[in-house]
């Protein structure tokens, strides 16, 4: 999903209530192609801050962030590399 200020693909995740994670993982489709992204949290779908800086292209599976924030939203957006996640998993 991309809007016409930003044309940067991403995809949004809803916990459903706000939850403090300390770990995310992004398995994109394209594994062995690379991928920059940065990942962005919100605790009311409205407010954004960055819970990953934009990351150089690396080839890995899967890319892992360690990192405390309290939020209910998630959004992975793909700076380089194909769009896409065939999984995407978080921890408290």
């Amino acid at each position: 999903m991309a809007d016409e200020q930003d044309p940067t693909p991403w995809l949004q995740v809803d916990l459903g209530a706000v939850h403090t994670i300390k770990r995310a993982e992004a398995y994109f489709v394209t594994p062995t192609a690379g991928h920059s992204y940065r990942i962005e949290s919100s605790t009311d779908n409205t407010h954004w801050i960055i819970y990953q800086p934009a990351q150089p292209l690396t080839i890995e599976s899967p890319h892992t962030t360690h990192a405390s924030v309290s939020t209910r939203y998630l959004r992975v957006y793909v700076m380089k590399g194909t769009p896409g996640l065939w999984e995407f998993h978080v921890w408290e």
